[in-house]
């Protein structure tokens, strides 16, 4: 941390002396325009005052020899502007309002006669941007506070920007991110692709490149959402931006108590759950701000809590029934059931009593019964949590020419353990959380002349998640003979079954602090608006997990065909166990950028800039870092470091680990982003737009991208023991030198076979965009904007996972003991060449180097060739309010095709996440979030988002204008076509030991849907299924299936949210506001996709296997219609 300080200090010290800048996105906004006579003369000289009018707050500024004017960084809000000139009357306009990030135009036309004459005008300014290159849209304070916000949470508004879908929303099960935070892929980009800024300072999530939580919505101004071709102020990521404003105190006093309430009594019932969730949730506090001292000193303050209780029954689970239990699986296996015969060692779908697991017996005995005779249990994970986020604010107007502001912002979040309350052990697969956020941001902003300003932002942000866990029983308590060393965990999970535990469900402790420096200067001189700038980023992450240490049990049925009967044979497919293992990350960011818009005629602006942003890799504390070389393996080439590591593994500090000190990958120095895009007003009347625009956009990686590594030998030791012979109840039996935990970590560490590896190609690139647009923008009338954009994108470098040690395919059976591939030979004693149980055997590495090769199971590495291409159409209309009314709609149809993207190498960690076919190509398709099982879907073809605000009429009756004024109608409308998924066999087909439970399936049918019904769901022989079964078959062996990455659709999706008010004003200045509001008003069910956010892994696998007891099965559905209440005191 103190080298980071210390290059944070240089950095800092540099942009203030040499007034250059690099976050000029974010809290402010800027005037413009062109001064004229009323024959169309320019007037140069005129003196232009904008004064904002809660605080006073003025800026002044002169018309150039073209009679233009710039009113650069300031800040949003209602403001008069003033234009006058000697012989002239005095011209003012105010009702303007600033929107965050906006280039407001006001075009001023002098009349002749005195300067203390004045023209005045009531009007808000054009809604067009004549400046700006970029596609985007503010969504303003009207809408944040008064739009139906079931949850309040503010971000739930960046989807209704056309091209943001929401791609995945955080829960307790996630690292180190804090929960109830939506990740977007805004126009194609990446998930963690998006720059997130709240007031003008960065407000990103390292650890998995999401946003972190913005303030709730009676704390927040407003924000904008951004993309394509930005200028080359925006950096750090590749995609969109969001830029957010909190509020600020005024000149007047101003605050809010409120009182949000929702209760299961006024909502319906989820589609597939018994009865209503219980759920009971309160969000209650306040806000203040005013003048400390007029004019000069400014606060605001407020406060939110929220109270969560819930006791959900809307998840399906099948467990063993008494009969399994004793082995008879006559009836599961049959058509009520399944209506799929069992294999080996099963006879007659029946167990001998020899056969069964003892493990699984006890197991099962603490499962919940059955409710029917497949198997099926009803339960869901209750929801304890409390939440509390104080947010202040000081603002300083120390002269007219040096403002600045402080902000503090705390969100902190913690939840009970689900099965703390639940005493279902199926609930222990979601940890509890004690979450704390805390974000800190100083602004500066000094004015060296009117057209001179430069700006400051030093912002300091530190996340502390912890996973909290309620014990269950623990592998010596059912008799699982491996090491324990977390008493009282267990991890097992039977795809289409039950889960218990998980990778997730362990204690976790993660720590990230990340400071942020930037400067921005903006220069105008004639005709050009120049900025210049830099930013530095430093921080530190430190995180202990024990993921693999409780040792996760994989069982999917592939050995019987049905994996509950695999479970009580005690059949599996792999154990794959580690010790607690850390991960330290240090990371530092420079960014500088020059850009400049330049007025080449009056109405036109052409815009161009570059931006360099050296990429510096990832440090590690511990040295927790390695590199595989294939030379030095096949020449026995040992590191010096760690004297029992396989041959051809180097770690930091031998001489072939690499120059990087402990970084896996090599600096990239020459990252150079070009901006560049004009803006045409053909009638030069500030009234319609046609802009064009391009751009290169480098992303940065996650904390996490290192996680997997720290987890293998020699620190974490994580192995994997493939379809033991001792199965379930004694993995390790057949193990070469029995249970390879616990150790101690030294240089002679001992380093057990089949170990788990990822590894760093030294040369690998982060990802790079170009993005590129084309758009008319038209206002009709005073209030009314359309408008058209083709968006386009193509990402390089996406960052994927390759196997460098698979298990090579041999075909056949032995020839005398022997089987044969391209001179490589292979001793098998009976039965087919290739088995799942050999797959270690026929790993590359051992059939290279048996004595070297044996210690390497799995060694996943960085694949940086995927590439992903994004082309869509964005149409949309919007007017703001007036007359009583606002409205906004928009339509995206785009198609997104590339390789999927990966943030973790995790085919050790549950046989995902790595392309499998032979070329890239092969695992190209619509897009993916990670290949396999857990894969999200990001590519929606077709998505509408509607919003409106009504307020009733004003009333000269007085009883009518008491029963029927101030009502306020809202409503927010989405509609989105299905999201892509695939169909996985769930056994290792191509007998590679890559993606093991997630590899594609044949598609054998023209039509691979099912009869899509949803009449008979929930029995247990349903009719309904949204695929066909038998649409789909098992590859040969040793073959990749035909599907490509997401082939096929799940159900659309369709919601209505409303709202409706009632405001009664006791004084001019007080008021009292009743709120109902619901989502899905229409109570209409949508159904989740696998490739959804919101459906859990075990579900998603569940529906995609063809294993699965519930393959091709809609299973969960998204919320019933829920209502809120409130209460809301304003003064």
């Amino acid at each position: 941390m103190k080298r980071i300080l210390i290059l944070l200090a240089v950095v800092s010290a540099f942009v203030i002396v040499t007034c250059v800048t690099a976050a000029g996105q974010g809290a402010t906004a800027q005037i413009s325009g062109t001064v004229k006579d009323q024959s169309g003369a320019v007037l140069p000289g005129a003196e232009i005052t904008a004064t904002q009018t809660e605080t006073g707050t003025v800026r002044m500024t002169l018309s150039d020899e073209t009679g233009s004017y710039v009113l650069p960084n300031l800040p949003v809000g209602p403001y008069k502007l003033e234009v006058s000139l000697a012989g002239f009357r005095t011209f003012v306009q105010s009702g303007i309002v600033l929107q965050v990030n906006s280039s407001t135009v006001v075009n001023a036309v002098l009349n002749v006669g005195q300067v203390s004459e004045t023209v005045e005008v009531q009007a808000n300014a054009a809604l067009v941007e004549t400046r700006s290159t970029g596609i985007g849209q503010v969504v303003e304070n009207a809408r944040i506070l008064e739009l139906p916000l079931i949850g309040r949470q503010v971000t739930d508004l960046i989807s209704i920007n056309g091209a943001a879908l929401p791609v995945q929303t955080t829960d307790t099960t996630y690292r180190g991110t804090y929960p109830n935070t939506t990740g977007f892929s805004i126009a194609g980009g990446l998930l963690g692709g998006n720059t997130y800024t709240l007031d003008g300072g960065m407000h990103n999530d390292v650890y998995a490149n999401y946003g972190l939580p913005l303030p709730f919505p009676d704390a927040l101004q407003e924000f904008k959402v951004e993309t394509s071709s930005l200028p080359a102020q925006y950096g750090f990521h590749s995609g969109g931006a969001v830029n957010a404003v909190t509020r600020s105190g005024t000149n007047d006093f101003h605050g809010s108590l409120f009182e949000f309430v929702r209760n299961y009594a006024f909502n319906a019932r989820n589609f597939f759950a018994p009865t209503r969730d219980g759920l009971k949730r309160n969000q209650y506090g306040g806000t203040i701000g005013g003048p400390i001292k007029k004019n000069k000193l400014f606060f605001f303050a407020g406060y939110q809590g929220t109270i969560t209780r819930q006791s959900p029954q809307s998840t399906f689970s099948f467990v063993p029934t008494a009969e399994m239990i004793a082995g008879d699986f006559t009836t599961y296996a049959s058509r009520a059931c399944q209506g799929r015969d069992l294999g080996v060692p099963f006879v007659n779908n029946r167990l001998a009593p020899s056969q069964i697991s003892p493990a699984a017996v006890n197991i099962a005995k603490r499962l919940p019964a059955a409710v029917d005779q497949c198997g099926r249990t009803s339960w869901g994970n209750p929801v304890a949590s409390d939440e509390y986020f104080p947010i202040g604010k000081i603002d300083y107007q120390m002269d007219s020419t040096h403002s600045m502001f402080g902000r503090y912002m705390v969100a902190s979040f913690k939840q009970t353990p689900p099965l703390a309350i639940s005493k279902n052990v199926l609930s222990s697969g979601v940890p509890g959380a004690d979450d704390l956020l805390q974000s800190l941001t100083y602004g500066d902003t000094y004015l060296f002349g009117p057209n001179m300003i430069n700006s400051f932002r030093a912002t300091w942000n530190r996340t502390a998640n912890r996973k909290v866990v309620q014990p269950w029983f623990g592998p010596s308590d059912v008799g699982l003979n491996i090491y324990e060393y977390l008493p009282g965990l267990t991890s097992v999970s039977v795809t289409g079954g039950f889960a218990i535990g998980g990778l997730v469900a362990t204690p976790a402790n993660f720590r990230t602090t990340v400071i942020t420096l930037s400067d921005d200067f903006s220069l105008v001189r004639s005709k050009h608006q120049m900025a210049f700038g830099a930013s530095a980023m430093g921080f530190e992450s430190n995180s202990l997990g024990n993921a693999f240490a409780p040792g996760p049990f994989t069982i999917t049925g592939s050995a019987t065909g049905l994996a509950l009967a695999d479970f009580i044979a005690g059949r599996i497919l792999n154990l794959q166990q580690g010790a607690p293992n850390k991960l330290l990350v240090r990371y530092r960011y420079l960014g500088l950028y020059a850009q400049d818009s330049w007025k080449v005629l009056p109405n036109v602006t052409l815009s161009y800039g570059l931006r360099w942003e050296p990429y510096f890799p990832q440090h590690y504390g511990e040295n927790m870092m390695n590199h595989f070389d294939m030379d030095a393996f096949r020449k026995g080439i040992k590191s010096s470091v760690f004297a029992n590591a396989p041959a051809g593994l180097f770690y930091p500090g031998d001489s072939l680990f690499g120059p990087n000190g402990n970084a896996g990958m090599y600096k990239q120095w020459k990252h150079f982003g070009p901006r560049g895009g004009l803006v045409w007003d053909p009638s030069n009347d500030g009234k319609m737009v046609i802009r064009a625009g391009y751009g290169i956009f480098y992303d940065i990686n996650t904390v996490e991208l290192n996680l997997a590594t720290g987890q293998g030998p020699p620190w974490g030791g994580k192995v994997v023991v493939a379809a033991p012979g001792g199965g379930l109840d004694n993995p390790y039996r057949d193990f070469s030198g029995g249970i390879p935990f616990p150790f101690t970590l030294n240089k002679n560490v001992p380093y057990s076979p089949d170990g788990v590896y990822d590894t760093f190609d030294a040369n690998t690139r982060v990802p790079y965009v170009q993005q590129w647009n084309l758009g008319v923008q038209r206002q009709i009338g005073k209030d009314w904007l359309i408008s058209a954009s083709y968006i386009g994108n193509e990402v390089t470098h996406i960052t994927g996972g390759r196997e460098l040690d698979p298990a090579i395919y041999f075909a056949g059976n032995p020839v005398n003991g022997v089987c044969t591939v391209q001179g490589v030979s292979l001793q098998v004693a009976s039965g087919p060449c290739s088995t799942v149980a050999n797959t270690n055997a026929r790993r590359l590495l051992r059939l290279i180097n048996p004595a070297e090769g044996s210690k390497i199971g799995i060694l996943d590495t960085w694949d940086d060739g995927g590439t992903r291409s994004y082309n869509g159409l964005l149409l949309s209309t919007e007017k703001r309010f007036s007359r009583g009314y606002s409205f906004s709609a928009n339509y995206t149809w785009s198609h997104c095709i590339g390789n999927p993207a990966n943030t973790l190498l995790n085919a050790g960690a549950g046989g995902v996440g790595l392309y499998i076919a032979p070329t890239r190509a092969g695992d190209r398709g619509d897009c993916l979030r990670v290949p396999g099982i857990n894969a999200v879907g990001e590519d929606r073809r077709h998505v509408v988002n509607m919003t409106g605000l009504v307020n009733s009429p004003k009333f000269s009756n007085n009883v009518l204008g008491m029963l029927a004024g101030n009502w306020r109608l809202s409503s927010i409308v989405k509609l989105q076509s299905g999201s892509a998924f695939d169909v996985y066999t769930g056994v290792d087909d191509m007998l590679s030991g890559i993606n093991i439970t997630a590899q594609r399936a044949n598609q054998i049918s023209a039509n691979p849907y099912g009869n899509k019904c949803t009449n008979d769901l929930i029995g247990p022989n349903p009719t309904c299924y949204w695929v066909d079964r038998n649409a789909f078959a098992r590859p040969a062996p040793g073959t990749v299936g035909n599907m490509r990455p997401g082939m096929l659709r799940g159900p659309g999706y369709f919601n209505m949210d409303a709202g409706l008010s009632r405001i009664f004003t006791f004084k001019e200045a007080q008021r009292v506001e009743l709120r109902a509001e619901a989502t899905n008003i229409l109570n209409h069910t949508n159904f989740f996709a696998p490739g959804d956010s919101g459906v859990s892994n075990a579900q998603q696998t569940a529906f995609t296997t063809l294993t699965s007891n519930n393959f091709g099965r809609l299973q969960t559905a998204r919320d019933a219609r829920i209502f809120q209440f409130a209460l809301k005191y304003l003064f």
